[in-house]
Order: C-alpha cells, then sequence, then structure tokens
C-alpha cells in the first residue's frame, strides 16, 4: 500500500523561545489552523492517492500543545470521514501537558491498541532551550514527564547535537535511558540560513563525527539497548541489506514520501523547508498534490549527486547524501551533499572496522 509522512505544524506560537530557534517569533504571524484546511489535505490527498494509503500525519509547531483539545477532537472527526488509513504522531516539548487534559489528542496517537506515544525535546548538558515565562524549562519538562510515567504513556525524544555535546555522548545517553525514554532521534544543528561555517554552531564536521563515534561505542556496549534513530536503521541495512527503515535524511526518498503544511495550508518539501523560509510548493486550498509535488526536485539531487560529490562513495546507500538542508548549496540553488559528510564517513568506517555485530560484507 501507497503511503506518506505529512508533517502537520498547527501553529507557529510557542511557549519557548531556545537560543537556537527562529520558530516561536512567527507566532503571531499566522492564524492557527482551522480544521478546514485540515479537511481540505485531507481530501486532497485521497484523490492524489487514488485508493486507501497509509498516512502518518506528525503534529509540530511552534508548540501543538498550544492548541485546543477541541481543535484535536475536530480532527478525529474528519478522519472518520477519510477513506485514508491514518495514524497520528506528536512531537511536543512538553510543558502544557500537564496543564490541562489532552484526551482527544490522546486518542488521535492510540491506534490498533498500541502504546501511546508522545515525541520530546530536551537537552540535558544545554540551558539552550528556555520558556517565555522565565521558569526553567528542564524543570517543567520533568514534571511532564513523570505524568507520563504515572499514565504509563511512552515518550521519545529528538536530540539535538551541538557543541556542548562533545564528549558527553555517555551522560546524554543515560540520561535519556535511565528517565526511561523509547528511543531518541539524533540529528546535527541546522542552519537555515545556509551560511554552513566551517564550524557550524561552534562544531566541526570532525567532531560531529567524534559525537556519534562515542554515542554508537556506548550503544553499542549496551547491546544495543535504546532504539537510536538513525544507528537502528544503519544497524539493519548492514546486517540485512534493507533500507526500509532509513530516516528521511538518507533514505533517498523525501519527494514521494513527504511533505509538511504551516497552519494557513502552504504546503513544504517538509519541516525543514518551512524553517528555511522557502518558497511554498502552493496552497492545499489552492492547489492539487500533483501540482505543487511536480516542483519538488530532491529526486534529481540524488541523481546528480551519484554522479559528483557522492560519486563510487562506498556509504551511498547509508547517506544518500544527506539532507539537502544540511548543505550549503540548497539554499543558493545548486545541489550538495551534507555539510556534515565527513562525521558520517568517520561513523561508517568505525562501524565497518570495529563493530563485533557488524562485521564488514
Amino acid at each position: 500500500m501507497k503511503g506518506m509522512a505529512v508533517i502537520v505544524k498547527p501553529t507557529y506560537a510557542c511557549n519557548a523561545a531556545c537560543d537556537y530557534c527562529e520558530v516561536h517569533k512567527w507566532g503571531d504571524l499566522f492564524k492557527p489552523m482551522d480544521i478546514e484546511t485540515y479537511t481540505v489535505l485531507n481530501e486532497k490527498l485521497e484523490k492524489f492517492f487514488k485508493s486507501k494509503a497509509d498516512i502518518t500525519f506528525y503534529w509540530l509547531g511552534g508548540e501543538p500543545l498550544m492548541m485546543s483539545d477541541e481543535f484535536y477532537g475536530e480532527v478525529l472527526n474528519s478522519d472518520k470521514k477519510s477513506k485514508l488509513n491514518i495514524s497520528h504522531a506528536v512531537q511536543s516539548n512538553l510543558i502544557q501537558y500537564t496543564k490541562k487534559d489532552f484526551k482527544n489528542l490522546k486518542k488521535l496517537l492510540k491506534k490498533d491498541n498500541k502504546n501511546i506515544l508522545f515525541s520530546t525535546s530536551v537537552d540535558p548538558v544545554s540551558d539552550a532551550r528556555k520558556l517565555k515565562n522565565g521558569k526553567n524549562y528542564n524543570e517543567e519538562f520533568l514534571k511532564s514527564i513523570f505524568q507520563l510515567k504515572k499514565e504509563s504513556i511512552d515518550y521519545s525524544a529528538v536530540y539535538t547535537v551541538h557543541s556542548g555535546s562533545i564528549g558527553r555522548a555517555k551522560e546524554i545517553y543515560y540520561y535519556f535511558k535511565n528517565l526511561g525514554f523509547k528511543g531518541i532521534n539524533i540529528n546535527a544543528m541546522c542552519d537555515y540560513a545556509g551560511k554552513f561555517n566551517e564550524k557550524e554552531f561552534d562544531m566541526s564536521p570532525k567532531e560531529y563525527g567524534e559525537f556519534l563515534i562515542q554515542m554508537w561505542d556506548i550503544w553499542e556496549k549496551d547491546t544495543f539497548e535504546l532504539n537510536i534513530t538513525p544507528f537502528t536503521s544503519w544497524k539493519r541495512l548492514k546486517e540485512s541489506g534493507k533500507e526500509d527503515m532509513l530516516r528521511c535524511h538518507n533514505n533517498g526518498r523525501c519527494d514521494s514520501s513527504l511533505c509538511a503544511m504551516g497552519p494557513n495550508g502552504d504546503i513544504y518539501t517538509c519541516d525543514r523547508a518551512m524553517q528555511a523560509k522557502q518558497i511554498p510548493l502552493g496552497n492545499i486550498k489552492t492547489n492539487t498534490i500533483e501540482e505543487m509535488f511536480i516542483k519538488k526536485v530532491h529526486t534529481k539531487r540524488i541523481e546528480v549527486l551519484k554522479n559528483s560529490d557522492c560519486n563510487q562513495c562506498e556509504w551511498w546507500s547509508y547517506c544518500k547524501g544527506g539532507c539537502p538542508y544540511e548543505s550549503k548549496g540548497e539554499y543558493e540553488g545548486r545541489f550538495e551533499k551534507t555539510f556534515w559528510c565527513e562525521g558520517y564517513k568517520m561513523l561508517f568506517s568505525h562501524i565497518k572496522g570495529t563493530s563485533k555485530n557488524l562485521d564488514s560484507s
């Protein structure tokens, strides 16, 4: 069955003001999404696939918990009219979780009697995450984590690597493991202005590679217990040759498997395109999915990289040139491999040379 991941940002409003994020500044520029916009998205996706398809809506922001739970109740009602096979996921800082009851949102996240899973973000080694009300981010965050524990709800995290992370992989790993996180998704900082200096956010590709190697070794020593994205998919690829779990950064299929929608219905290649303030592909209220997707160019990027930057690279199946938005070329109208290439190659070579469970094929 065909399918797609659709990132939905119902609001740019946020209760946080993290040092490296500009999205929270957009909150007053756009009204929150109305249910009609979401319903039109559903209808357009039905027409695009022309048959039942698996669609996962990923709710991001801003902060998606700034939306009322009544809105998510309307989403539930809209889904009942759809022929799509719909599932939902959410990425939230969770600060609002203890402030009100999100019974409708939890119904959205619960599918086929599986456990509810919230994805969240936190940084145990930096004070870059801040709340607008002046309260301590991590203290307020932990209140919500303990509430999720009390309700037996699962949670995972996105961890953004920066210069302060270097040399502290063990501390970071066990923070997430000891607090009961089901997994972590590791990303490097991304410069959505497209500058990509020699040491991006005071962290060079080599330093990023060193962090990844340290994290891999800790993970391996812990018998791969915690689910780490993208490590888990790279481990599976090495062992079985299967690329089915590779995340969008590395699977080379983002043009056909991913899109994102802002509060007013503007459609983008992905949420990173939004943050980079790129021109939208169109608007869901006035354009068809076909009209918008024909403007996508990253499939062409894959073909160009195979014959240029990434020609003959032994790690092509692991990386596919990386995320377009992690390259200066994306912001200058040309195709270029990820800024973090050297770091990834360091990790892949390390896996091939040292891992007991990932012998060279």
